[in-house]
């Protein structure tokens, strides 16, 4: 079970994408294509009003984690 919010992920996924040099960066590019697109996605979904599946958090929550890990 997960204790932080969505938003406190994300801001600890950027945090760690912002601590990287621009060459970790550039290495790690599909990590954070991968998490940022996820993201996007559920935001959108929301904004429109459809439905945010446990689908799609769960690839933001996987996405997130291979940065994280990275």
């Amino acid at each position: 079970m997960r204790t932080e919010t969505m938003r406190e992920f994300g801001d600890r996924v950027r945090a760690t994408i912002d601590g990287w040099s621009e060459r970790q960066q550039r290495d790690r590019m599909r990590l954070i294509a991968r998490w940022s697109g996820a993201a996007e996605e559920m935001f959108w979904a929301g904004q429109f009003g459809q439905e945010v599946t446990d689908e799609m958090r769960e690839a933001v929550y996987e996405a997130g984690e291979a940065v994280l890990n990275a």
